[in-house]
């Protein structure tokens, strides 16, 4: 259902994000949609959509901002594209199953070799 989805919006005020992360961003990368996001730059949830690559991520209460990322998304289908393959690649590599499985057994053997 959420791949049918265009783009994903995510917007939260000034200072939430940095107490709380929204668990429903895994499923907006897992989804593979491009996600817009009024978050504060400096949380957690703002530092994970830019690692995944899969956000324009805009300044809480910024509407100006937070319209032209919108935009942005609506005119340019290859940012969109690029947006939506990152964080679908992003959670592949950092929470399927297998990838999940690799950290634990690193961290293990890295315990064991302590």
């Amino acid at each position: 259902m959420l791949a049918s989805a265009d783009v994903f919006v995510l917007t939260t005020k000034p200072g939430v994000a940095k107490a709380s992360f929204p668990s429903r961003i895994y499923n907006f990368l897992l989804a593979g949609r491009p996600i817009v996001a009024s978050i504060d730059a400096d949380s957690d949830s703002a530092r994970l959509l830019d690692r995944a690559g899969a956000a324009i991520v805009t300044e809480p209460g910024n509407v100006e901002a937070f319209c032209r990322a919108l935009q942005t998304l609506y005119h340019d289908a290859s940012t969109r594209e690029r947006l939506a393959r990152n964080g679908k690649e992003f959670m592949e590599q950092h929470y399927s199953s297998d990838a999940v499985v690799n950290q634990y057994d690193e961290l293990l053997k890295s315990l064991a070799a302590r």
